[in-house]
């Protein structure tokens, strides 16, 4: 993908999960099975929350560009803001969830950030 195409994807999609693998990586087929049946929970797709696969092989230069140094690396924006990168940790799931319930969460919506995710 390249990066314009990415930044457009960005403006049309209110809050995404962009998801740094490869196919090399085992953390990556790992955490692969946990973001598809996040992928396709009707509320998450109701709230327009999007998740995208990145291959950095395929993709170098977006990795270059987020400046991707581990994998997997997740990189959740919202409203075209970078507001969280996560490399692989123990409770993924747990932060992904965090974020999903903050984006779907009216009163929290517009002031999402990594440090009040995380708490």
């Amino acid at each position: 993908m390249k990066l314009e195409n990415w930044k457009y994807f960005l403006k049309e999609n209110k809050y995404v999960f962009m998801i740094f693998t490869a196919n090399w990586c085992g953390p990556c087929k790992r955490i692969k099975p946990i973001i598809d049946k996040k992928k396709n929970d009707k509320s998450i797709i109701q709230n327009k929350i999007k998740f995208i696969f990145i291959d950095i092989d395929e993709n170098e230069n977006l990795a270059i560009y987020y400046k991707v140094r581990a994998l997997p690396t997740i990189i959740i924006f919202n409203k075209e803001k970078n507001i969280g990168k996560l490399m692989m940790e123990n409770n993924i799931e747990k932060i992904i969830n965090k974020y999903i319930n903050c984006f779907t969460n009216e009163v929290t919506k517009s002031n999402v950030r990594l440090e009040n995710v995380i708490k």
